[in-house]
């Protein structure tokens, strides 16, 4: 399991919907809609994502790290399936399974 890229991830759609929220919810409470105010409301947007980057990086590193250490200890198996099934390491009868399928079969001529 790469938890790096999983982190990174959560982390990016996270951010990505922080910024959304903070900008447009400033230009929302604004009295007037012009460009000064829709400006600032961007700078606002980017000012929070760059104070919450470290801290949802963290955020969503450690939950990533908990849940696939508390799979891992419960010695839980993808084809139980659930949150943690994204958390695994596939067995290696479904990596099996999975070239078989797509390996083309053999045309009798």
């Amino acid at each position: 399991m790469n938890s790096n890229t999983i982190s990174q991830t959560i982390n990016k759609v996270i951010l990505t919907f922080t910024f959304l929220f903070v900008t447009l919810f400033s230009i929302l409470l604004s009295n007037q809609i012009t460009w000064e105010s829709i400006l600032f409301s961007l700078f606002k947007g980017v000012l929070a994502v760059c104070l919450g980057w470290y801290f949802f990086l963290i955020l969503g590193d450690t939950l990533v790290k908990s849940i696939s250490s508390s799979a891992a200890h419960a010695r839980a198996r993808r084809l139980e399936g659930g949150l943690v099934y994204h958390f695994l390491q596939p067995d290696k009868h479904e990596i099996l399974e999975e070239t078989q399928e797509k390996s083309p079969t053999p045309s009798k001529s």
